[in-house]
């Protein structure tokens, strides 16, 4: 079936228009190229803690995430959930099903009030068959991808407890960025750090509420400042004893 969540539609500007695309896997395509993927293209708000697509559903098209934080989730066979990945303007969220013609293998969820642009299949497919460059580049994401993916599952079987909330919090400072007061640029409960880390909830708050009180993190509420990145980046390469 496919995914219904067709609601709050919202008129942007053109593909062609889009100062962001030179953000994106899209730089580089010709005018005529985006405006092809301008075509019957859609634009969906969300808010905070709204379903993009679930999985197992039929993808309608290409997902672009033009404005907002997204994670992309599963769910172990005890039901606890796991981010196997976050989104930023303005990534694709589901390309490789959609290369693949499968059903959604996963479930994104909005981490905040976000917009969503929606390129028709059809005419994604004939950018891609048309433009080996582009095709070129969408290999070499998928391949970045997957070595991302390897590393970050290898690394949280073999490190401790601090280890990985430390080394969670480096990543999410690195893909998100810093606010202008210095707080990771992103807003999760703990549970959702725990989902990104493998653990339960309890143990990431109690490592949470260590770090503030050796100085390393400040919190304030779901935000988060690093305040001794070394310090915390020495913690993140501990192994397994």
């Amino acid at each position: 079936m496919k995914d219904a969540a067709y609601v709050n539609l919202k008129i942007q500007p053109s593909c062609v228009t889009c100062t962001k695309r030179t953000l994106s896997l899209l730089e580089g395509l010709t005018d005529h190229e985006l405006e092809l993927l301008n075509e019957n293209r859609i634009v969906i708000n969300f808010k905070k803690g709204e379903t993009i697509y679930k999985e197992n559903c039929k993808p309608s098209g290409l997902y672009c995430l033009n404005e907002g934080k997204a994670k992309l989730i599963k769910h172990s066979l005890k039901g606890r959930e796991i981010i196997i990945g976050l989104k930023k303007p303005v990534d694709f969220l589901d390309i490789e099903t959609l290369v693949t013609g499968e059903n959604y293998t996963h479930t994104a969820v909005a981490l905040e009030n976000s917009s969503v642009c929606i390129i028709d299949e059809t005419h994604f497919n004939k950018v891609l068959m048309g433009n080996v460059t582009f095709a070129n580049k969408l290999l070499q994401n998928f391949a970045t991808t997957l070595i991302e993916y390897q590393n970050h599952f290898v690394n949280i079987t073999q490190k401790q407890i601090h280890a990985r909330v430390a080394d969670a919090l480096i990543k999410l400072s690195e893909f998100y960025g810093y606010t202008t007061d210095g707080y990771i640029d992103v807003s999760l409960k703990r549970q959702d750090i725990a989902a990104l880390s493998s653990m339960t909830p309890a143990n990431v708050i109690r490592t949470i509420s260590a770090f503030e009180k050796e100085k390393i993190i400040e919190c304030n509420k779901k935000r988060i400042k690093i305040l001794n990145r070394e310090q915390l980046q020495e913690i993140s390469i501990e192994k397994e004893k």
